[in-house]
């Protein structure tokens, strides 16, 4: 018999104790969720939650609004700049290049997704 590998799980349930992050390599090891690769995150914030600078070395990221309206903000040393998600679909990228901090304009509901770069 073949071994299938694969796992149905809750985004919400699953990411409880890693503040959303459901995949990536932080994830059980031994879990078809660990990966090295890129990391997922679903993100439920209560409006004028928000978050302080912080860096993804080594990685791209992409949020995407399911609903809500979701403030995220980047910065370098030569660039500073603020960014509205205020539509579902909306989607932000970036490179490691950048630091970055969010504030949830609303009750928001967002995805992010950060892959390493090769």
């Amino acid at each position: 018999m073949d071994n299938i590998h694969c796992y149905l799980g809750n985004t919400v349930i699953d990411g409880e104790r890693k503040r959303g992050w459901f995949c990536g390599e932080f994830i059980n090891p031994e879990s078809i969720c660990n990966d090295k690769v890129i990391e997922t995150k679903w993100g439920i914030h209560k409006i004028g939650e928000c978050c302080d600078w912080k860096s993804s070395t080594k990685s791209k990221t992409m949020a995407i609004l399911l609903n809500g309206s979701f403030l995220i903000e980047l910065r370098n040393s030569s660039y500073e700049r603020r960014y509205e998600l205020n539509n579902e679909g909306d989607y932000l990228v970036w490179d490691e290049n950048y630091q970055h901090r969010w504030k949830a304009i609303s009750n928001s509901k967002i995805i992010t997704i950060r892959w390493t770069l090769t």
